[in-house]
C-alpha cells in the first residue's frame, strides 16, 4: 500500500442546481440490462469536480441524444463522438447520490449561450394579467 494522505476525496461537493458551462472530457460506450448507452464525463467550468451524463440508445430516450448532438454541433446522422471531445456546451446540472456518494448529474443539454427555455427554466403562463 502507498501513502494516500495527499490524495483528494473522490466524493464531490454538491453544487447549486442550474445551467453550467461544460467541456466534454470523455465518453464510453457501455452495456446494461436495459440496452446500450454512452457515459459522458464533463469538466464544469469554474467549479471543482466533474459531471456525468448518460445517453441511452432506447427509442424513448433518443430525444436526449438529439438534444446533446445539437448542443455540441454534431450532425443528427453522425455516431462518432471522438471529434467532439473538448466541445463546450451548457448542461443542467444537479446533485445526485448513488451508492452513498455524491456526484453531479447532467440532465439537459443546450448550445453554449443558448437562452431558449427548457423544462428547467420555462415558467407557466399567468392568464390573470390585466393586459
Amino acid at each position: 500500500m502507498r501513502d494516500t494522505s495527499d490524495v483528494p476525496e473522490t466524493d464531490f461537493k454538491p453544487i447549486k442546481a442550474g445551467w453550467y458551462e461544460l467541456v466534454l472530457e470523455s465518453y464510453e460506450d457501455k452495456e446494461s440490462k436495459r440496452g446500450s448507452y454512452t457515459k459522458l464525463t464533463f469538466n464544469i467550468e469554474g467549479e471543482p469536480g466533474k459531471a456525468w451524463g448518460n445517453l441511452s440508445d432506447v427509442d424513448q430516450a433518443l430525444w436526449k441524444q438529439k438534444q446533446f448532438k445539437t448542443a455540441i454541433g454534431m450532425d443528427d446522422s453522425s455516431t462518432n463522438l471522438e471529434p467532439y471531445v473538448g466541445s463546450r456546451l451548457e448542461g443542467w446540472c444537479k446533485n445526485r447520490e448513488y451508492e452513498g456518494k455524491n456526484y453531479t448529474e447532467v440532465t439537459e443539454y443546450r448550445p453554449l449561450g443558448d437562452l431558449k427555455p427548457s423544462s428547467q427554466t420555462a415558467k407557466p403562463i399567468d392568464d390573470d394579467l390585466p393586459f
